[in-house]
């Protein structure tokens, strides 16, 4: 079975046949419908479907071998943090669902794995985790009784009642595990009007919602009296930082955010940006509507200056310039072709640099995923 965008088997995505093999390893049969992951039309009357659900989970555990927790782990492993999958938001959305349903062993795997590599789905769901962990940082400072969380009104989340306990479990456990941060956004402009450059309610969702998130993992600077010792990062681990942009521009995450060291984690060392675009957009318009654009994002010259390894992909020229000029200490840079004349002509890194590496792939339109 080889692995797409979207990657189907016997017309379920690959993020579904994974948790098809969790209820099969757990003996918890197929997903319950009252829990609307699928949205597939029942077969049977609810009676009926009770009655054979019952038979067959009996024979389920008189006969079904499970699957070893250790190849259950390593299945959700590999589909959540291996990048050559390319595991569409939509997928990581139904497959985080999912998974708080099958049962408690399941839903303690996959924190395990989803705490140490934390993907953002939504903004709104930025928004809720770093509430958490705002509560988590204020209850284990006072060790005291805290006011009841309060989510800040923002775009519609796919969790609903269950986004206040993942988040809750995600915020205990990311100050220990979290490695890497990904923001997997899905902008929801028509292509028509991908390119209209306008601020709009979707790319102040965008940008604050990196910014509170970032800023709230950022300890803040150290205090010039000798009597206040300097605060340690909230998640001490994380070094791997990445925006992962579909359908979306420059505005969308320059307009808000502008990578300042006050909500940028100084213990991180390598930043990712990846803009994804419509195949339904030509290449010659994205490059000259987009990638061929001068523009300045406002990011200051030297602002990240822990970051080593800086991946730009689908960036404007504008882009690649500021965000090369803002990591001095850069030693792996990898971009695109179209803008490999920006970084020559506005970098000093010497290419003849046995530590500096430089991947130049050529530039082709990610296929659509809405």
């Amino acid at each position: 079975m080889g692995f797409g965008k979207v990657v189907t088997y016997q017309g379920n995505t690959f993020g579904e046949v994974v948790i098809m093999l969790a209820f099969q390893a757990s003996g918890s049969g197929s997903i319950p419908e009252r829990h609307g992951v699928w949205n597939k039309p029942p077969v049977f009357s609810r009676r009926s479907r009770i009655k054979e659900e019952t038979a067959r989970r009996r024979q389920t555990k008189m006969d079904s071998p499970r699957l070893p927790i250790e190849l259950v782990e390593e299945i959700v492993g590999l589909f959540w943090s291996d990048d050559s999958l390319q595991v569409s938001p939509q997928d990581r959305v139904t497959f985080i669902v999912s998974s708080l349903f099958v049962n408690r062993c399941w839903s303690s795997l996959f924190l395990a794995i989803a705490s140490r590599d934390v993907y953002i789905p939504t903004p709104a769901f930025a928004f809720h985790l770093c509430d958490a962990l705002q509560f988590h940082r204020d209850s284990s400072q006072s060790k005291s009784k805290s006011k009841p969380l309060q989510f800040r009104t923002s775009a519609s989340c796919s969790f609903s009642s269950s986004t206040f306990s993942l988040c809750s479990s995600l915020a205990s456990l990311m100050p220990q595990r979290c490695r890497s941060l990904t923001f997997q956004y899905v902008g929801t402009k028509h292509p028509s009007q991908l390119f209209v450059q306008k601020q709009d309610y979707e790319h102040s969702l965008i940008g604050s919602s990196i910014f509170s998130l970032l800023r709230c993992l950022t300890p803040p600077p150290p205090s010039k009296s000798i009597h206040v010792s300097p605060l340690s990062p909230l998640t001490p681990h994380l070094h791997s930082i990445s925006l992962d942009l579909h359908s979306c521009t420059t505005p969308s995450l320059f307009t808000y955010y502008k990578f300042h060291s006050s909500c940028f984690p100084p213990q991180v060392s390598s930043l990712s940006i990846h803009f994804h675009y419509p195949s339904s957009i030509s290449p010659s318009t994205i490059e000259q509507e987009f990638l061929l654009d001068l523009s300045s994002t406002g990011v200051r010259k030297g602002c990240l200056e822990g970051v080593n390894e800086l991946r730009l992909f689908g960036c404007s020229v504008g882009v690649v310039r500021d965000m090369v000029d803002a990591c001095p200490a850069i030693s792996r840079l990898e971009t695109g072709s179209i803008v490999e004349y920006a970084v020559q002509k506005w970098t000093k890194i010497n290419f003849d640099t046995p530590a500096l590496f430089c991947h130049f792939p050529t530039f082709q339109p990610v296929p659509p995923i809405l």
